[in-house]
């Protein structure tokens, strides 16, 4: 790792980020489904980005879409139930569509982002595409806490169903490939002026 590269965890739900010094890039990823004031969280981006330096944050456009007919599957299921979940317990899962309007406002210029369809599963005919969903296939396990607060936490399923379902999802995505869900992925950057 180069002498100047480091990381930071912080607290991001209390804690001000008082860190002592300016970075020439801080990045931020998937945040979209902890408890936060992302209008503060940007602000205090710029704050601890140097002059010239950039900020980048990447996140899921949620809800995951449908390439194909997905009525009655556990993949829709899970899709409405997710946004329910997440709202119940107060979290604000469109915030990924205003990161760039957050970032003007703090101070931010040549903002800009892009979108990416992420499929999920191997189920595009591109093998290219097809290897990127079979890997996010299985990324996606790392989710599961996620989805055990908005639905347990915020909708009171018990940890049975829960599983169930993500198992179901499982199922369709990658054995059956029946249904063909994806995310818009968007990457967001901005630059501090000098």
């Amino acid at each position: 790792m180069p002498p100047n590269f480091s990381f930071k965890n912080l607290d991001l739900t209390t804690e001000d980020w008082d860190l002592g010094q300016q970075f020439d890039f801080v990045h931020g990823k998937l945040l979209f489904a902890i408890p936060l004031d992302f209008e503060r969280l940007v602000a205090q981006a710029f704050q601890a980005t140097k002059p010239g330096g950039w900020y980048e944050c990447k996140e899921y456009l949620i809800p995951p879409r449908c390439a194909n007919d997905w009525d009655g599957t556990a993949y829709k299921e899970w899709s409405e139930a997710f946004m329910q979940g997440l709202a119940a317990i107060g979290q604000d899962w469109t915030v990924a569509s205003r990161l760039d309007e957050y970032m003007r406002r703090a101070g931010f210029v040549d903002v800009r982002y892009e979108s990416f369809q992420l499929p999920m599963g191997g189920w595009p005919e591109d093998p290219k595409m097809r290897e990127v969903g079979e890997w996010y296939g299985r990324y996606t396990k790392a989710y599961e806490p996620i989805y055990h607060i908005a639905f347990g936490k915020g909708l009171g399923w018990e940890t049975e169903r829960i599983d169930k379902l993500i198992q179901d999802i499982r199922n369709e995505l990658a054995v059956t490939k029946k249904v063909h869900g994806w995310h818009e992925y968007r990457v967001i950057y901005g630059r501090r002026p000098e």
